[in-house]
């Protein structure tokens, strides 16, 4: 009888301390967002602003020396502008554990990243060509686009003057979608590193906050699919996306 009573007392005293844990976990992740939003809001508006204030000063003559001091508060402004538009946004979809999904033409959504693009990569003198052809349909959810939108973008750094293309083909169960550059490649052994957070393949005059690929890589994953990178035989890269068709 004692026995039993020393199990139940024992049994209780952990699944309060389960309780414990979740009340406490679950307080961390409100704290977790909060400062996320207001790492956003109060640090992201007013570098908005200061921004604003060097165009107007672009906007007047000024010596070469000043021109050139506003040039590098420009520059570290949009650093600093882009290192917490992305964390933060990595930080809201890393705290996901699930999503729900809808149906959608998965080449629809990148024919449409790839548009939005056609500047950027004419500023760079890159050529982007779809060769997705294909329907594709999936179900997913509207955070996939931040796979193609950051493969895309990081492919534009990497490959100035080059040619970006996409492929994808059907892989039966799931959807294989290519992203090729003309750039430098990578070498093996950053293969595994350039999906880690802050991790990124350095390259002079290249920006970057070394958060894409991870945003990428927990995208692909939160909709049960893979993610990795490959040599491109005629110089360059290729990074692979599988994405699952169906997902309940």
């Amino acid at each position: 009888m004692v026995g039993i009573i020393r199990d139940i007392t024992e049994r209780k005293r952990a699944e309060e301390a389960i309780k414990r844990y979740a009340h406490e976990l679950e307080e961390s992740n409100h704290i977790k967002d909060l400062f996320t939003d207001i790492m956003h809001h109060d640090l992201l508006n007013p570098l908005a602003t200061a921004k604003g204030f060097i165009e107007l000063i672009k906007e007047t003559e000024a010596s070469p020396d000043k021109a050139k001091c506003v040039e590098i508060i420009e520059r570290s402004l949009e650093k600093s502008m882009e290192l917490i538009d992305s964390a933060t946004k990595f930080s809201k979809i890393e705290s996901l554990e699930s999503i729900e999904f809808e149906d959608m033409d998965l080449s629809d959504l990148i024919r449409e990243v790839v548009e939005n693009f056609d500047q950027e990569a004419a500023k760079k003198r890159a050529t982007i060509e779809n060769n997705i052809c294909q329907s594709m349909q999936i179900r997913a959810n509207k955070i996939i686009e931040e796979v193609f939108v950051n493969l895309i973008s990081n492919a534009i750094k990497y490959a100035p003057e080059g040619r970006i293309t996409l492929e994808g083909e059907d892989g039966g169960v799931f959807y294989r979608v290519r992203v090729i550059d003309s750039g430098e490649g990578i070498k093996d052994e950053d293969k595994d590193m350039i999906f880690e957070r802050f991790r990124r393949k350095e390259k002079k005059g290249v920006k970057g906050t070394g958060l894409g690929l991870a945003i990428a890589r927990k995208v692909v994953e939160l909709h049960k699919g893979r993610i990795w990178v490959e040599d491109n035989p005629e110089g360059g890269a290729v990074f692979v996306v599988d994405i699952p068709k169906h997902l309940e």
